[in-house]
């Protein structure tokens, strides 16, 4: 279970410690490095996640504790999307909605990004339903 962290401001409130996702594509762009953080109230790390372990066992079980729930499990997953985002990350089934043109430019940007970086060129957004400003 992840347990939250707090810091007292100088006025003695306590208060819990935001959880905050980093990530940055490595120097050579094959892969995304990620930092999993406990913020305090002036944007100071206090507590970070050393590893990830998963543990095998006999899960056939009615109730498994989740790893993490309530309030810390929102702020923790809109911290990783935001992360994943900004790294370039997409849902797996997203579809990029903004007119054929705007979108075409990014296609071809992500491509560039893709060749100076490295890593595989992305598909474009319309491998699922065909371009209407195509033909």
């Amino acid at each position: 279970m992840i347990e939250a962290t707090f810091s007292t401001k100088p006025n003695g409130d306590r208060i819990r410690d935001r959880i905050e996702v980093f990530s940055n594509r490595s120097m050579y762009g094959r892969s995304i490095d990620v930092m999993i953080c406990t913020v305090d109230y002036q944007d100071r790390i206090v507590a970070v996640v050393k590893d990830l372990t998963f543990t095998g066992g006999d899960f056939d079980s009615i109730y498994i504790e989740p790893t993490i729930s309530g309030p810390p499990a929102v702020e923790f997953l809109q911290a990783a999307l935001n992360a994943a985002w900004k790294a370039g990350l997409r849902p797996t089934n997203w579809h990029d909605e903004r007119p054929g043109e705007v979108q075409r430019m990014d296609n071809h940007l992500q491509d560039m990004r893709a060749l100076v970086f490295g890593g595989p060129v992305p598909l474009p957004a319309f491998t699922k339903k065909e371009d209407p400003n195509v033909g």
